[in-house]
């Protein structure tokens, strides 16, 4: 298990991000940090909303936080390909 250690000179809130899901291929996702809009290829009928997870939670599995927050940096997502999605036990949050 990695951990989310911040240095002491760059002390970056750890985010929270809204997890879409490829319909037709269910293992590729694209997180979207809750302050930030949705991209509009993720809005079509193609994906499907996963549910919510925090940095922290995603680390236990295919989650590449520094890649994530460069992405989000130029990008506004970040698209990764989730090797094992089902059997994952991320602490995913659904919406009611």
């Amino acid at each position: 298990m990695r951990t989310l250690t911040p240095s002491t000179t760059n002390q970056a809130a750890v985010r929270a991000y809204n997890l879409f899901r490829r319909r037709m291929q269910p293992d590729l996702v694209c997180a979207v940090p809750e302050d930030r809009a949705v991209p509009t290829f993720v809005t079509g009928d193609g994906w499907e909303f996963q549910g919510k997870a925090s940095e922290a939670a995603a680390l236990q599995r295919d989650f590449d936080v520094r890649a994530a927050r460069a992405s989000v940096r130029f990008n506004g997502f970040y698209l990764y390909h989730a090797y094992d999605w089902r059997g994952s036990d991320v602490a995913v949050t659904a919406e009611p």
